[in-house]
């Protein structure tokens, strides 16, 4: 899917007074991307734990990036951090399936709500299918919209990474890179679908977070899919649903890469 990268990103250089260095607007041909030091206006936690071979330059408490850093210390580990949330619109008949059991009408949101776990262990699986090796359901939540027989569905998922992170290179000084990508058709802020089509169009979010990921190892040696949002609207007029879908990817570069990646074009 061709796209457009722009890149925002602070690099900490190592100086006996602490200096800082930003570097932001090129363009890279790979999608809405924006690489920056995010959670920087976030509570500033303790530092992240170390691993010996990385040389991070740019975490410290007040970097802002000591909790998407400790997502990627702890990638083989299920994170409150590294999600998948979802919102999704549904009626009853939807929800319910081939269920064939009789549900009184005055019953049907009870239904909903116990339901929702169901569909969200449904999302796990197709997470599993195409980006995760585990995958556990963290929350859900149903609200009623309007005076309609229809649902707003919300879930959070916990995951692991199914695909390996790649080559980190040691004995330099590191740069952690943060990048918030666009997953829509085209390139698209957002995609129509009927309510049966959400389905299918979040397996196409899932699967382009992890080709574009995996195009980052290509080119850049490694990356891992910190999270992934799908957020969605009704639209009542046509009885569509408006979708967007983004993720956050997380980079580890040298000072020479991470300038390289500045002004490359594709």
């Amino acid at each position: 899917m061709a796209r457009t990268l722009f890149i925002l990103f602070a690099v900490m250089v190592l100086a006996p007074t602490g200096f800082a260095m930003l570097f932001g607007g090129a363009s890279l041909g790979i999608g809405a991307f924006m690489l920056g030091s995010a959670l920087s206006g976030a509570s500033k936690p303790d530092l992240p734990p170390k691993k010996a071979e990385w040389n991070v330059v740019n975490i410290d408490s007040g970097s802002g990036n000591t909790r998407g850093y400790t997502k990627l210390i702890k990638r083989d580990e299920l994170v409150q951090d590294r999600s998948v949330r979802v919102l999704a619109y549904l009626n009853f008949d939807e929800v319910r399936g081939n269920d064939p059991t009789p549900v009184h009408p005055e019953d049907r949101e009870n239904f909903i709500k116990t339901s929702a776990p169901r569909l969200a262990r449904a999302e796990c699986e197709v997470l599993l299918s195409v980006l995760a090796s585990k995958c556990v359901v963290g929350s859900t939540s149903v609200n009623r919209v309007g005076g309609r027989e229809l649902y707003s569905i919300e879930f959070g998922l916990l995951y692991v990474e199914k695909a390996a992170m790649g080559d980190v290179e040691k004995q330099q000084e590191l740069s952690f890179i943060e990048s918030n990508i666009g997953l829509n058709r085209n390139g698209g802020p957002r995609t129509r679908v009927g309510r049966t089509g959400q389905a299918s169009l979040r397996r196409e979010f899932y699967q382009e977070a992890a080709t574009v990921c995996a195009r980052q190892r290509q080119q850049n040696g490694n990356c891992s899919v910190q999270s992934v949002r799908v957020s969605a609207s009704y639209d009542e007029r046509n009885h569509m649903v408006n979708v967007v879908g983004s993720a956050t990817l997380a980079l580890l570069q040298s000072q020479t890469t991470a300038q390289r990646l500045v002004g490359q074009t594709r």
